[in-house]
């Protein structure tokens, strides 16, 4: 079996959030291989040729690079930022008309939708600070998770019937967030980032702070 080590040339870089500690190694040699010139050129140094960079963002892998990166910024920022308790909320938020994952300009709607949900709840409620996800669910339609906590510590009480009034477009459940489910979402995170789930264009987890 392979073992996997850190070798003596690689960048170790540590995150520390909340509770959790994760340490990240550079896979690559700190050996150059090539020298970025103007321009969008490059000098590839095993060839000596200059080459052209490719700078088209729409392909597969730049794509599955991209929703990569947004999903570990996600799990951090989870990580950091919620670990259960009185003053966390769990809030999801899905529509009862079809707002189509495939149908273009629909998450213009479906955020401006959630910003007109989350200044109504601030001010019914008080100053409180969030994650959401944005997700398709398996009918096509939009659906949002949001993680929700009172800015100050204080407890925070959301009655899943007000929740429902303020949304106003659909159905929504409101529970109390648990460390359990914190723990949940990052491992699901982490098992979608390490078996890289390709999401097609227009239907990529969006994360909103």
């Amino acid at each position: 079996m392979k073992e996997d080590k850190i070798q003596s040339n690689q960048k170790v870089t540590a995150y520390v959030n909340g509770s959790t500690v994760e340490f990240s190694a550079n896979n690559a040699s700190f050996q150059k291989s090539i020298v970025v010139l103007s321009d969008h050129k490059y000098l590839d140094l095993k060839t000596l040729k200059i080459k052209e960079m490719d700078t088209n963002a729409s392909s597969r892998v730049d794509n599955l690079s991209s929703v990569k990166r947004t999903m570990k910024k996600l799990r951090r920022l989870i990580d950091t930022n919620f670990h259960g308790g009185n003053d966390q909320l769990w809030v999801t938020l899905t529509y009862a008309t079809d707002i189509n994952a495939h149908n273009e300009g629909d998450t213009a709607v479906v955020y401006r939708d959630f910003k007109i949900f989350m200044q109504r709840l601030r001010q019914r409620i008080m100053r409180v600070e969030y994650i959401a996800v944005l997700e398709p669910q398996s009918s096509g339609r939009w659906h949002l998770h949001a993680l929700i906590k009172s800015a100050d510590g204080a407890r925070l009480v959301i009655p899943n019937d007000l929740t429902l009034e303020l949304w106003g477009r659909g159905f929504t459940s409101t529970k109390r967030l648990s460390s359990r489910q914190c723990r949940f979402l990052c491992d699901s995170i982490r098992f979608q980032f390490k078996n890289r789930i390709n999401y097609q264009k227009g239907s990529q987890i969006t994360f909103i702070s």
